[in-house]
C-alpha cells in the first residue's frame, strides 16, 4: 500500500522533516545528503552531551518533504565527515 502524502503536512526541508515534532534547539544536524527525491539526515538529539543520534529518511513528494522513518544510532555506511562532527560535538568515539 503506498504511503499518503498530504502537502499541509509537509516541510520545506529534509532537515524540518527530519527534525520532525523535536524543538529546533534539541536538535544538531550533521549533514544532509540529497540523491533526487530521497534524502538521509544525520543529527544529534539534546543540546549538550550525552547526546542520541539519529538518521533519518525522508521523501520529497512535489515541494515538500516527508520523514519516511529513520533509526536512533547511525549505519555502518555513515560517511566519515558526519562522524567527525558528531565527535566533534562530544559525541563518544567507542559508538561503534
Amino acid at each position: 500500500m503506498a504511503t499518503e502524502y498530504d502537502p499541509a503536512e509537509g516541510y520545506d526541508s529534509p532537515e524540518e522533516a527530519a527534525r520532525g515534532d523535536i524543538p529546533h534547539e534539541f536538535v544538531t544536524v550533521l549533514g544532509v545528503l540529497i540523491e533526487g527525491d530521497y534524502a538521509r539526515v544525520w543529527m544529534l538529539a539534546n543540546d549538550r552531551p550525552s547526546f542520541e543520534p539519529y538518521e533519518e529518511l525522508v521523501t520529497r513528494r512535489g515541494s515538500k518533504w516527508f520523514s519516511d522513518g529513520g533509526s536512533g544510532g547511525f549505519a555502518l555506511d555513515t560517511p566519515p565527515e558526519i562522524l567527525e562532527r558528531a565527535y566533534q560535538l562530544g559525541y563518544p568515539r567507542t559508538w561503534r
